[in-house]
């Protein structure tokens, strides 16, 4: 299967990228009314990234990440957000390897999920959502 598929480096050229197949869904104005979904290719953006940038990938090794319409957001921990805030080239070579692994050019940000009393997950879109529905007037800035 596509996503067994371990990339040590870049892809020779005019290879595909391991996961060619894999394409954001459209590009979305507001956040998604679903919620974010796993981001398939990190694995080996991790694996690419062990070689590239030893303390990033030290803050990202057990991470996970989604996409959420728009980004590749990234569940790293306060440490790792703290870090990536300050750090251009980091975030610069975060975006370089996703477009190398999956072909498509995504921006990126930090991701926590959260809990809601009921146990289920509930994000900043969920919240977003609720205030909407309660007449708060919501605007989205996409920068």
């Amino acid at each position: 299967p596509q996503g067994s598929a371990v990339l040590a480096g870049p892809a020779a050229p005019g290879a595909a990228p391991p996961f060619a197949g894999w394409a954001p869904p459209p590009r979305a104005k507001a956040p998604a009314a679903e919620p974010p979904q796993p981001f398939e290719p990190w694995p080996q953006v991790v694996a690419i990234l062990e070689t590239r940038d030893r303390q990033l990938y030290s803050h990202l090794k057990k991470s996970r990440a989604v996409y959420d319409g728009r980004r590749v957001l990234i569940e790293g921990g306060p440490t790792f957000r703290d870090f990536i805030r300050k750090n251009r080239e980091s975030q610069e070579i975060l975006k370089q390897i996703i477009q190398e692994v999956t072909g498509v050019r995504c921006g990126i940000g930090p991701y926590v999920a959260k809990t809601g009393t009921d146990g289920a997950v509930h994000t900043v879109e969920d919240t977003l959502r609720e205030l909407a529905a309660q007449g708060v007037d919501v605007v989205y800035n996409d920068k």
